[in-house]
C-alpha cells in the first residue's frame, strides 16, 4: 500500500484538491482519496510531492512505427512535402532500425507518464514492441487507397499511396500480398495478427484525401459498433483546396504520382466522409488545423460521438500553425491530445503539447488542459473505465508535474512530468 499527496491533486473527475491523500493498493488500484487532511506534508507514511499529482496521460494519436524518422525531416515544409519525405524515409528504412527506435520511443512514452496510446500502424513491425510494453495501445490499422488514373473505383485492387508512394499490393510482413479488389482480407488479417500479440486493434482510413469512395465504403464495412475511427483531418489547407476546387498541393502530388483524386465536392472533406461513416460511429478527427465554424457545425450535426484530437507541437513543426482552440472551446468540443510521430514532434512528450497550449492560451484553466490529456483521451479510446481519472477502483497510473506556477496553476517552460506509478 502507498499513500501519496502533493500541493495539488488533480483527480480530473472533480475539481483540484488541496490537503488530500491518495491511497493505493500494491497493484496501483486507488482504494481511497481522502480530503481535508491537516499537515499532509508531515503525515507519517505519506509520500509528499512538491507540485501536482494527476492521472497518467493518454496520448490519443501517435505513430510509433515512424519513431526512426526523428530529426530526419525539415521543419516548416508543409504537409504535402512532409508526406513525400515520409515516403522517402520509409524506402530507406531497415527493419531493425524501425524496431529499435520504436522500443526507445515506447520507453520514453512510459517514463514521461503516458498510460495509453491510440497508435496508427501500417504494418506489424512494432507489434512485438507493443506486446512487451507497459503502455496500453489501441492500434488503428490504417488504410490508404487511391487508384491509378483511368481505373474504375472498384476497391483496392490497384495502386495505393502508402509507405513508398504508389505501389501495387505491397505485402505486410507475415501476411500475403493483397489480391483481388476487396480491402477486407489483408486488413482483417492484420487485425488478427495484432490480436495474436494481445493488442487491441481496429481498422481506419488514413484521411479523406487518401481513400477513394469504394475503398472508404469497403473499409467502413469492417468497422464494428464497438470500434473507433481515427482519421487525419484538415492537417493542411491543401486538403481543403482539394475538395473545394480539385486542385492544390496535394492534388498536384497525387496527379504527379498518376493517382485518381478523391471527388471534389465544392465544399469540404467532412461532407465526403459523411456519406460513408455512420452517425453512431465514434469518430476521432485528428489535427483539425484549418477547421472553421462551418466545419464544426457540419461535423457536430452528423456524428453523435465526436472527438477533436489536437497535436499542436506536430502542427507547428510541419505547418507553423496551431489549431483554432478557442473556436473549439466556444462550441463545447470534446478535445483530446496526441503527439503524432517523432518525425514531426521534437520530443514526443505530451507535456510539451500542454506547455505550448498553456503558453499560447494562458487563460485556459490547467484542469481543462489536463482533462484533454487524460480523461478525454481515455474516452476517445473507450478506456475511461481504466484510465484518465483518479477514482477508487481505477488504476490509471500517476504523474508528478513539477515546475508549474502553483500560485496561478499554470505550466511554464520549466515544467516537467515524470511517472510515479
Amino acid at each position: 500500500m502507498r499513500k501519496i499527496s502533493a500541493h495539488y491533486i488533480f483527480p480530473i473527475a472533480q475539481a483540484p484538491l488541496r490537503n488530500a491523500v491518495i491511497t493505493l493498493a500494491d497493484d496501483g488500484t486507488i482504494t481511497d482519496i481522502s480530503t481535508d487532511q491537516p499537515n499532509v506534508q508531515e503525515m507519517e507514511g505519506v509520500e509528499f510531492y512538491n507540485g501536482i499529482v494527476a492521472p497518467a496521460f493518454v496520448n490519443a494519436h501517435c505513430h510509433l512505427e515512424l519513431s526512426y524518422m526523428r530529426g530526419k525531416i525539415e521543419q516548416g515544409i508543409g504537409v504535402s512535402e512532409f508526406v513525400q519525405n515520409v515516403a522517402y524515409q520509409r524506402r530507406q528504412a531497415r527493419a531493425k532500425r524501425v524496431v529499435h527506435a520504436a522500443e526507445f520511443a515506447d520507453a520514453l512514452l512510459y517514463e514521461s507518464g503516458i498510460a495509453a496510446v491510440g497508435d496508427i500502424a501500417n504494418d506489424d513491425s512494432c507489434f512485438e514492441v507493443k506486446k512487451n510494453s507497459s503502455v496500453f495501445y489501441h492500434t488503428f490499422i490504417e488504410k490508404f487507397g487511391l487508384l491509378p488514373r483511368g481505373e474504375a473505383d472498384v476497391g483496392v485492387g490497384g495502386a495505393h499511396i502508402g509507405a513508398g508512394g504508389a505501389h501495387v499490393g505491397a505485402p505486410v510482413r507475415g501476411l500475403p500480398r493483397e489480391g483481388g479488389a476487396h480491402v477486407g482480407a489483408p486488413l482483417q488479417g492484420l487485425v488478427r495478427v495484432a490480436e495474436g500479440f494481445n493488442i487491441r486493434a481496429s481498422v481506419t482510413p488514413h484521411a479523406p484525401y487518401s481513400v477513394s469512395p469504394q475503398v472508404l465504403q469497403d473499409l467502413m464495412s469492417l468497422v464494428n459498433p464497438q470500434d473507433m475511427v481515427s482519421i487525419h483531418h484538415l492537417e493542411s489547407f491543401a486538403e481543403q483546396q482539394l475538395f473545394e476546387t480539385g486542385w492544390g498541393a496535394l492534388a498536384s502530388l497525387f496527379l504527379a504520382m498518376g493517382l485518381t483524386l478523391p471527388p471534389a465536392n465544392g465544399e469540404h472533406s467532412l461532407r465526403y466522409l459523411s456519406q460513408y461513416i455512420a452517425r453512431d460511429v465514434q469518430l476521432l478527427l485528428v489535427h483539425n488545423l484549418y477547421i472553421t465554424q462551418r466545419h464544426y457545425d457540419f461535423a457536430a450535426s452528423h456524428w453523435d460521438n465526436l472527438f477533436w484530437v489536437l497535436c499542436p507541437c506536430s502542427n507547428w513543426y510541419i505547418e507553423r500553425a496551431l489549431p483554432p482552440v478557442e473556436m473549439l472551446r466556444k462550441n463545447g468540443a470534446v478535445i483530446a491530445l496526441g503527439t503524432d510521430s517523432w518525425a514531426s514532434h521534437p520530443s514526443l512528450l505530451l507535456q510539451d503539447d500542454l506547455i505550448v497550449l498553456h503558453h499560447k492560451f494562458p487563460h485556459i484553466p490547467l484542469h481543462e488542459l489536463l482533462t484533454w490529456a487524460t480523461l478525454n483521451g481515455a474516452k476517445a479510446l473507450k478506456i475511461n473505465h481504466l484510465y484518465g481519472s483518479l477514482e477508487p477502483g481505477k488504476a490509471p497510473g500517476l504523474v508528478w508535474i513539477q515546475g508549474a506556477d502553483l500560485s496561478s496553476l499554470r505550466l511554464t517552460t520549466a515544467t516537467t512530468v515524470r511517472r510515479l506509478l
